[in-house]
């Protein structure tokens, strides 16, 4: 036999490996269709959803919600989050129809905008450490540090433990047009009410919410000033008190 025919039939028998081994590969990395979603092969992660709306539930397993998921489904009303760990950006972006949702225990990540354009969102309760709730609100691990206000609330009270405000913590909030900032809020992140509609704060004088109102053009009304003039009142009334005992 020649050497080239030889090397010719090694080459053929090698493409013939090389596709089993493809046609093989696919095979056993399959996606999988499980309910109304398709699952990576590993059945942990979304790829999508194709089911008609209503009530959702994840499938269990799956741990990871990526970004675009549910991407602009309005037909959705309510989402069992099961076991998911792991809520990417914009997973739920555009879904009109959510009025509530809960986070598991389980979830340990989630994306700041997971939920952004789910403008009927009022309340996000969680049973998560990581984010924990208040008042449908999410904060950190610590209930120090409001995070995310769903965009369909109309009204905020910050928890008592809360100390500061998260830049995007307000945003896209159209339906509130005021809030009150308790004295225990020392820090507010720039941009934290941008692109909602907060067009007055309430608060203390020489504050953080002062200083925040003040730096972005907004209304800013104390809390303590009728306490105040009460005071100038008092001190008024006790010194012509003291006057007239003199005059006697």
């Amino acid at each position: 036999m020649r050497k080239g025919t030889k090397i010719g039939w090694i080459l053929v028998a090698f493409s013939i490996m090389l596709s089993t081994w493809v046609i093989m590969s696919q095979s056993t990395h399959a996606d999988q269709e499980v309910g109304d979603f398709t699952l990576d092969d590993g059945g942990t992660t979304i790829i999508s959803y194709n089911g008609s709306g209503g009530s959702v539930t994840i499938p269990d397993g799956v741990t990871t919600g990526p970004s675009g998921t549910f991407y602009g489904n309005s037909a959705i009303s309510s989402v069992n989050l099961n076991g998911v760990t792991t809520i990417e950006s914009n997973a739920f972006y555009g879904c009109t129809g959510l009025g509530s949702i809960t986070l598991p225990s389980t979830v340990n990540a989630l994306a700041q905008d997971a939920f952004a354009e789910c403008s009927n969102l009022s309340s996000i309760s969680s049973s998560s450490s990581a984010y924990p709730s208040s008042d449908g609100c999410l904060y950190n691990s610590g209930m120090t540090r409001l995070w995310l206000v769903p965009e369909g609330k109309s009204s905020v009270t910050l928890a008592s433990t809360c100390t500061s405000i998260a830049s995007g913590a307000f945003d896209r909030c159209g339906n509130i047009t005021s809030v009150t900032i308790p004295s225990s809020v020392t820090d507010i992140d720039s941009g934290a009410m941008t692109g909602s509609s907060i067009a007055t704060i309430y608060g203390y004088t020489d504050s953080a919410a002062e200083s925040y109102a003040v730096a972005n053009g907004l209304t800013f009304v104390a809390l303590n000033a009728a306490s105040e003039e009460e005071s100038e009142e008092s001190t008024a009334s006790e010194e012509e008190e003291e006057e007239e005992e003199e005059s006697e």
